[in-house]
């Protein structure tokens, strides 16, 4: 499904974040707005988790560790999709209240 709204959105930003080549650096997106990628060792059942920490003012992605996990491309689309959920406002909002 087209969404003109989030593509501009994501155009934007791989402007401003200066990450318009491919494939687009995932660490870079989430650095240019202060969100720390989080690896963990342990992967089962798991594959990505925003979460926003009141105390420390910063949103953190929780990842599987990518030297334990045996699926590059998945990793690469879990992370993708959970700063989709910091860009869309609504997303973001939702995790600001909890």
């Amino acid at each position: 499904m087209f969404d003109p709204k989030l593509e501009k959105l994501a155009k934007d930003l791989r402007i401003n974040a200066e990450v318009d080549s491919l494939p687009i650096n995932l660490e870079k997106v989430a650095g240019y707005d202060g969100l720390i990628l989080q690896p963990l060792s342990l992967y089962h059942r798991f594959n990505g988790k925003i979460e926003f920490l009141p105390d420390e003012n910063v949103f953190v992605i929780y990842h599987p560790d990518a030297s334990t996990y045996p699926y590059p491309r998945r990793l690469r689309f879990s992370i993708a999709h959970e700063l989709g959920h910091f860009y869309i406002d609504d997303h973001r909002e939702a995790l600001l209240r909890g």
